[in-house]
């Protein structure tokens, strides 16, 4: 069976099980300290954001989808700052908990910078001119507050405008970009973005609160072993969901079609051979699509195929397919063939029954009516395998088609439509 990945509900888990594991009690045989002990445990954790986000990077640039990349590469580069006890390039501060402060700030300001500029900047490929713009300005705002910090304006880090609490230790900008992003992704008008970000706003959320508990170590470079494993958990579980959301859409462009959202011919050939040994094959064609096209354009055309296809995924209780063309197929598992016909009878008529505005090239709008021919086929008796299911409801799709359309054929096992 082809995998059934939904859109952000595993990506956002990953994301999250870090603040669940810092909610653990610290003592006890199964309490956190007891967890960050384990020596395998802590190294496997820390070294994993290492493997996941080169992972990610190339699984992204792969699906060209520059903009994942982008934020892989960053929480990449910030955790290879944060994480070691001597970080690279940034030697200059202190502390750790400085360190989360002006982190806990570039972070969440990177992410809105990447995807608030979504109609300007809309890079190919992350070898670009405009793929490294949207990287500097990922970067930007990390350059800007540790330049900042460097020139001695350091009050920005604990600026606390609405949250004062001991138990909070950030700037209340954090927040604020943090709540910036959320809305920059919820006005996303691609679906595929929308649903990264919303795996991308979980990893935000996972990660500023460990920063949050790191900032509050104050004083020492040195960070207790449960910090260092809740660290490492973060950065992975941002690591795993980014690379959930890669295969995620390396799954649509495999198995979706693109214009209609249905699966495609490939996710019905891996289907057909886990199929019941009761079911109705249905295959569907819109009539006189060719005509339709020539007359108003493949763009009116495509919204036909839309139109049907939702008609279809809605209206059938089975699964549509786009077989190809103006063709689809409906599989419909442990359904005889009279509750088949009825189904299908219903999508039919509200099809034909619908009207639909198009615009030809160069004339007023006009409402069209469009119609599908439906051939119907059972598994059981004569037809014993799949192939041979599908061949009879074909069979049954052209006689409905030579009987003048717009009608439902059954294919009987008696010797034919």
């Amino acid at each position: 069976m082809i995998p059934r990945l939904t859109a952000a509900g595993p990506a956002i888990i990953f994301c999250c099980l870090p603040i669940v594991l810092s909610l653990l009690p610290a003592g006890g045989p199964w309490g956190l300290d007891a967890w960050a002990k384990s020596r395998a445990l802590v190294e496997t954790l820390s070294g994993l954001p290492y493997v996941l986000f080169p992972l990610s990077v190339f699984l992204a640039v792969r699906m060209h989808q520059v903009r994942a990349a982008v934020i892989a590469l960053l929480l990449f580069f910030v955790y290879g700052v944060f994480s070691p006890a001597d970080p690279p390039l940034l030697g200059f501060w202190a502390v750790k908990s400085s360190r989360a402060q002006i982190l806990a700030l570039a972070l969440p300001a990177g992410f809105s910078m990447v995807f608030v500029t979504t109609r300007w900047i809309q890079p190919a490929r992350l070898l670009s001119l405009s793929g490294f713009a949207l990287l500097a300005l990922a970067l930007f705002p990390l350059v800007v507050v540790v330049g900042a910090q460097k020139a001695g304006f350091v009050g920005w880090l604990e600026l606390q405008w609405v949250v004062s609490d001991a138990r909070w230790a950030l700037s209340d900008l954090s927040v604020f970009f943090l709540l910036l992003f959320i809305l920059v992704s919820a006005l996303q008008r691609d679906r595929t973005l929308r649903e990264f970000n919303a795996m991308a706003a979980a990893a935000l959320v996972s990660v500023l609160y460990i920063f949050n508990l790191v900032a509050l170590v104050k004083g020492t470079a040195a960070l207790p072993p449960r910090m260092i494993l809740l660290q490492g958990a973060a950065f992975s579980g941002a690591g795993l969901g980014i690379l959930y959301a890669g295969f995620r859409q390396y799954w649509r462009k495999a198995y979706r079609d693109e214009l209609t959202a249905l699966p495609n011919r490939r996710a019905l050939d891996e289907e057909v051979p886990l199929l019941p040994d009761r079911y109705v094959w249905a295959m569907v064609d819109v009539d006189h699509f060719k005509k339709f096209n020539d007359t108003y354009g493949h763009d009116q055309g495509d919204h036909v195929l839309q139109f049907v296809a939702a008609q279809l995924h809605k209206g059938t209780g089975g699964r549509a397919y786009r077989y190809g063309g103006e063709e689809f197929s409906v599989i419909l598992p442990f359904t005889t063939l009279p509750q088949a016909q009825a189904l299908l009878e219903t999508v039919r008529s509200r099809l034909a029954a619908e009207e639909l505005t198009v615009t030809a090239p160069g004339k007023a709008p006009e409402k069209v009516r469009v119609t599908v021919s439906v051939g119907l086929a059972s598994h059981g008796g004569r037809l014993s395998g799949p192939d041979e299911v599908q061949r009879a409801a074909d069979q049954a799709l052209y006689e409905a088609k030579r009987a003048g359309r717009n009608r439902v054929v059954v294919y009987t096992a008696q010797g034919g439509p």
